[in-house]
């Protein structure tokens, strides 16, 4: 993690702009006052819309971690510590107090005239009020909540973004250390470490709202140098975080799927590679592609060396780092990228965000809030692939074939075909820059003799002569034998090739030419499949996705053929009614 925390907080160093001892704080009530400290009322910075989820408005404001020991904030704090509020916590001192003499201190200090008019509004009014006459004098609101923060506006300037309160507090906040002294794992320095880590990650889906534990500990034996945290000092725990918070407010440095948080960043500041993820534009996709095949240089080029990712999701108060990158695991992140895009490639589709390749693992109805019930492991071995290489574990093939096996339809999704694609060639390709074709899979391949394959190419042709006999039937063998043939094929196609002989009998009746066609199809196809290729009993998830896929293609293919049919008769059509005309006139 030493490697990462540096990264962090060299992007912190160039992205973020928040002031050393400041954070990103909700604010719903500021208390106005003029220049000579006289009270002119409270006001909301909401407008109620959200109820209460509304937390206000967010302001860089001064912060605090705050515990069971009082641990005032300067100029903003809840009503505990501005207004002397009664709590359930047991406290070895008045807040409110604690809160007054920082403020006299920074006063002092800063010689801030804002500053020093919220000390005469206490001197003269507040300090010595109990709870119920403050909640007389300011005109509380009945659904004043006294645990959100309140801050102070002087003349309508809010005193805690002047610069000169700004660097009061960035010392008075950094002398707060721990009492054990080494060597900081990202700077390298020698002197005081943290004891504790002040400020939380916020924005994580499914945590907290006032955030979490990034380092936490609650063993010993999980605990460095005497503390519940890595050693590391105040000014990089500082930038860590800033630069961790300033990742998951960016749209394009972050994405969030279900309860994940994907965070990725380049020293050069290039944040165009978050798109490809949650809008794949096929230009530049295929331009991706290109670039890594022949060695161009296009826009979206990823630089392999400078690339870092990080993996979040909550638990309880803390967050979990997943999965990480660092200075020497990462290689080749274009190749990857590019490889992520070719495996989903399908003939006559577009590429898939990484959200919606995550839904073929559900049942999706088309609500993005069903979103939820996806396994997360399913995004992290996704956004694993197309980052790192690593090949998406087969275990999610049995995700995958569920749902293409209960919902029967069919015309498979193409997320589904997408990513039982995925599965199958990142498990049995190998990783290189430019592919043949016929390895991609992205259409019919009439020459591939795999036994998985030809079954699928089998049933799909024996659905087709069921169809060519009886076009309006509504069980089909589809629906009866699809999923016993993806899994025990000697069973199921011998049932399927009975069926299709008795359905041909018929269609020879009727239609013969047709009938010749499809037996004949058939039959070129069964010749290739031996008995003996079916002797295994059942199909490996391998063999099961291959079936899945070439049933998709031969299907596939059978429309453009019947669709190029239909064309070719309409043209010869309309060239008889043109002759006819012609020879009329």
């Amino acid at each position: 993690m030493g490697s990462l925390s540096r990264q962090l907080v060299k992007y912190a160093e160039k992205e973020s702009t928040i002031p050393k001892g400041y954070s990103k704080v909700n604010i719903p009530y500021i208390i106005h006052l003029n220049s000579s400290g006289e009270f002119k009322g409270l006001v909301t910075t909401s407008d109620g819309a959200n109820g209460k989820k509304d937390r206000g408005k967010k302001y860089d404001a001064p912060f605090v971690r705050k515990g069971i020991a009082v641990a005032s904030c300067l100029l903003v704090d809840n009503a505990e510590y501005v207004l002397g509020a009664p709590t359930k916590k047991r406290r070895s001192e008045p807040a409110k107090p604690t809160f007054i003499a920082l403020v006299k201190e920074c006063a002092e200090a800063t010689k801030e005239p804002t500053v020093e008019a919220i000390c005469v509004f206490y001197k003269e009014t507040l300090e010595k009020m109990e709870w119920d006459e403050v909640v007389t004098y300011l005109e509380l609101p009945e659904d004043f909540d006294t645990s959100k923060k309140i801050t102070f506006s002087v003349s309508g300037e809010i005193p805690f973004e002047l610069n000169s309160v700004k660097a009061f507090w960035a010392d008075n906040i950094g002398t707060k250390r721990g009492t054990e002294t080494g060597i900081c794992m990202v700077c390298g320095k020698d002197g005081a470490l943290v004891s504790t880590i002040e400020k939380l990650v916020k924005g994580i889906r499914g945590g907290q709202a006032s955030g979490l534990y990034l380092f936490s500990s609650n063993r010993p034996a999980f605990k460095h140098y005497g503390g519940g945290i890595p050693p590391i000092c105040y000014v990089c725990s500082e930038k860590m975080m800033d630069g961790v918070n300033t990742l998951i407010a960016n749209d394009n440095t972050r994405i969030h799927i279900n309860k994940g948080t994907y965070l990725f960043w380049t020293k050069d500041g290039d944040e165009s590679i978050v798109n490809l993820f949650t809008k794949p534009d096929p230009k530049k996709v295929r331009q991706l592609i290109k670039s890594v095949e022949s060695g161009e240089e296009v826009h979206y080029e990823v630089n392999e060396s400078d690339f870092y990712f990080l993996i979040l999701a909550a638990n309880g108060g803390r967050a979990v780092v997943r999965d990480w990158s660092d200075d020497f695991e990462l290689q080749n992140v274009k190749e990857n990228i590019a490889r992520y895009f070719r495996y989903q490639e399908i003939k006559d589709t577009e590429p898939l965000t990484l959200k919606s390749l995550t839904l073929a693992t559900i049942r999706f109805t088309g609500k993005m809030s069903e979103i939820e019930k996806v396994n997360q492991i399913v995004p992290d071995a996704l956004f694993r692939f197309a980052i790192k290489g690593t090949p998406i574990p087969l275990y999610l093939a049995r995700h995958v074939l569920d749902r293409i096996y209960t919902e029967k339809n069919k015309r498979i999704p193409q997320r589904q075909l997408a990513l039982a694609k995925m599965i199958l060639l990142s498990n049995t390709l190998p990783n290189k820059v430019v592919y043949e074709r016929s390895e991609l899979m992205t259409s019919l391949d009439e020459g591939r003799e795999s036994t998985a394959y030809l079954c699928g190419r089998i049933f799909v042709t024996a659905e087709r002569i069921q169809y060519a006999v009886n076009p309006n039937i509504k069980h089909t063998v589809r629906d009866r034998l699809f999923k016993r043939t993806a899994i025990y094929p000697k069973d199921g196609i011998l049932r399927v090739l009975t069926e299709a002989e008795a359905h041909l009998k018929k269609l020879r009746r009727d239609k013969p030419g047709l009938a010749y066609t499809l037996d004949r199809e058939l039959a070129e196809l069964a010749s290739k499949l031996s008995t003996a290729e079916l002797k295994p009993m059942k199909f490996s998830l391998e063999e099961q996705l291959e079936f899945v896929l070439s049933c998709h293609y031969q299907r596939s293919h059978n429309f453009a053929m019947m669709k190029a049919a239909k064309v070719r008769k309409e043209e010869a059509q309309i060239i008889d009614e043109a002759q006819i005309i012609e020879e009329a006139a």
